[in-house]
């Protein structure tokens, strides 16, 4: 884990288990999308584009979700 990547991108190389720089940027970007889809549908959000308000909470979802140590 390095401090300077991106949380979200942090979450995605957790859940897959990357040590290094074994991905793909659309994988990344689907993944992502997936996880933001996943995250409306737990919480019956529906999908709009005010999704930066919510961030800290998919963010915080997000970490949960894939055990990552940024997870409160």
């Amino acid at each position: 884990m390095r401090a300077d990547e991106q949380p979200y991108f942090q979450a995605f190389r957790v859940a897959h288990r990357f040590a290094g720089d074994d991905w793909q940027t659309w994988d990344f970007v689907r993944w992502i999308g997936n996880q933001w889809a996943a995250f409306e549908r737990a919480h019956g959000y529906p999908y709009d584009h005010f999704r930066s308000a919510r961030r800290d909470e998919f963010q915080a979802w997000l970490f949960a979700e894939v055990g990552h140590p940024g997870a409160a």
